[in-house]
């Protein structure tokens, strides 16, 4: 015959009485234990620096030295298409990535100032245009 495995219902412990247990065992003295200094401001200091360190390289705003040097940026819906890359085989995951790699290029927050306008026409037409092609994706699901 098999015993059966006891458990806590048949026990009867309750958590306080477990605490009450814990610590009135002895703690065991830990051999070579230094104590440990951390200036916890100062950590999070270093942690915010290099983290903003970080952010910087992600964050490039092009500043022209003048009018002539500004790029031609396009609003051309079948340009923006085409820089887009766009297929109707792309999954929804595929579509979000082109999303945030032309965001990541041609965001309005990422350009010179005489550019933003333009930069935030094409925003939306990539978005649209993405929009779309999940719209298509999605109907091709059902």
């Amino acid at each position: 015959m098999y015993a059966r495995r006891q458990t806590a219902q048949d026990r009867h412990v309750d958590f306080a009485s477990v605490l009450d247990e814990i610590t009135r065992q002895p703690a065991a003295a830990p051999e070579n234990l230094r104590p440990l200094s951390f200036d916890f401001l100062d950590g999070l200091a270093h942690l915010a620096s290099a983290h903003a360190a970080d952010r910087r390289s992600d964050f490039i705003v092009f500043e022209p030295e003048n009018e002539r040097e500004l790029p031609l940026l396009s609003t051309d819906p079948d340009e923006i298409a085409r820089e887009l890359q766009l297929s109707p085989d792309m999954s929804p995951i595929e579509l979000a990535r082109v999303r945030r790699r032309f965001a990541a290029r041609n965001h309005p927050d990422r350009v010179a100032e005489p550019l933003r306008d333009c930069a935030s026409e094409r925003m939306k037409i990539a978005n649209m245009l993405i929009d779309r092609a999940l719209a298509d994706a999605s109907s091709l699901e059902i």
